[in-house]
């Protein structure tokens, strides 16, 4: 699943059959990097709904079982600390032999688990033109800090003309 088509996606809850918010933000943990949860709001309340809380990702809404799955947002709660998928995007990427392989654009994880499936960097271009993207595993993710996220040996590109 791509991570940025929840963006503006509904929470329903199943069993109160209602709309409980709008999907903001997917966070990520770094150790190992996976999707962690999501952050929702509603007017001015923020709350977090924990992934193992969803039970399905549909085409039109995030559905969970009641609207007590999830936690309302206060600084300092368990998933604040969280990366941002704006935030993993600045991340520039550099292989295990020290090659820079570009930043993120687009995050593909598995719903269920939250690990992370695919990555696809890019890396030059005028306004899109001449980008090179590079399709990188989840499995070759090495490690993730505040600057960088290292992978590993630079795959290929996938396509260098778009």
């Amino acid at each position: 699943m791509d991570a940025d088509r929840l963006k503006d996606v509904a929470v329903v809850s199943v069993a109160g059959a209602a709309r409980l918010g709008r999907v903001t933000d997917v966070l990520f943990e770094s150790e190992p990097l996976r999707v962690a949860a999501l952050k929702a709001a509603a007017g001015s309340n923020e709350f977090f709904i924990p992934l193992d809380q969803i039970s399905n990702f549909g085409s039109d809404a995030v559905m969970v079982k009641t609207p007590d799955v999830t936690e309302l947002s206060h600084k300092g709660g368990s998933f604040s600390q969280l990366r941002g998928l704006a935030d993993l995007k600045k991340l520039k990427i550099v292989d295990e032999v020290g090659t820079y392989v570009g930043t993120i654009e687009t995050v593909e994880f598995d719903p269920k688990s939250g690990g992370i499936e695919q990555l696809l960097a890019k890396t030059g271009g005028v306004l899109g033109i001449g980008r090179t993207h590079t399709t990188i595993e989840g499995q070759a993710v090495r490690g993730v800090g505040s600057d960088l996220l290292t992978v590993a040996s630079a795959p290929e590109a996938a396509d260098s003309n778009d």
